[in-house]
């Protein structure tokens, strides 16, 4: 992991997915790229230009095209052209789904990432507590309160609720482990179409906002853990 002192809200988020192992650079971007699709983090879903994806990542222009023919050969963008903002696709259809080994392996690779986030996000939790401000506490609550049964939203508002406590917490790894860990989840639910609690969810993020509210890092940190367990038992 790596820290950036990239200044912009999207392009820190950017940067931070396309952390791991060396790799090309077309190949770095377009897996940030996918991550930050399965999160649903851009706006109305369409992806910035490909000027400001290169300016981002700091790579050429022609290095962003070559990463988005990548996501349309995958099916994650709309064909088209790459130079303007593109929308993102609608969410590929699960595979296999009746495929038990794969049911299994997928499970156990949620499983362990579920292990990784109750290590990480209770802390995430008690350091946000640690800093809330009103604006803080009126951004969880929105994206608590977004939280709805339509999945594209769903995931945008519990993406964003994750996100914002993360980057209460003024630091850069943190909010990277939050980030890639989730993209990574997600990316394995996807596979099977695990299915969100909403209410159940909705509940236990307003609980946390409450607790950050009340500056009370212990109880943000508690309710998380134990949002975080309910979450891994509905997936298991």
């Amino acid at each position: 992991m790596r820290t950036t002192r990239a200044t912009d809200p999207m392009e820190r988020i950017l940067l931070m997915l396309a952390g791991g192992p060396p790799q090309p650079a077309q190949d770095r971007v377009a897996m940030a790229l996918r991550r930050a699709l399965t999160l649903r983090i851009f706006p109305d879903d369409r992806m910035p230009s490909e000027r400001s994806l290169a300016e981002s990542f700091g790579v050429s222009r022609i290095t962003v095209r070559h990463a988005m023919v990548m996501l349309r050969d995958d099916g994650r963008v709309l064909s088209g052209g790459s130079r303007r903002a593109g929308m993102v696709s609608r969410p590929r259809e699960p595979v296999a789904t009746a495929d038990e080994p794969l049911q299994a392996h997928v499970r156990r690779a949620v499983a362990d990432i579920m292990v990784f986030r109750q290590a990480v996000e209770p802390a995430v939790a008690r350091l946000a507590a640690g800093r809330a401000d009103d604006a803080l506490v009126t951004r969880l609550r929105a994206a608590a309160e977004a939280l709805g049964p339509d999945p594209t939203a769903f995931r945008r508002a519990d993406s964003e609720f994750h996100l914002v406590l993360a980057e209460a917490c003024g630091n850069d790894r943190m909010v990277e482990a939050v980030l890639v860990s989730r993209a990574e989840l997600l990316q394995w639910r996807d596979l099977v179409m695990m299915p969100d609690d909403v209410q159940g969810n909705r509940a236990q993020h307003m609980a946390i906002a409450d607790a950050v509210a009340a500056r009370d890092g212990e109880a943000a940190a508690r309710l998380m853990h134990e949002h975080l367990r309910l979450t891994g038992a509905s997936l298991g």
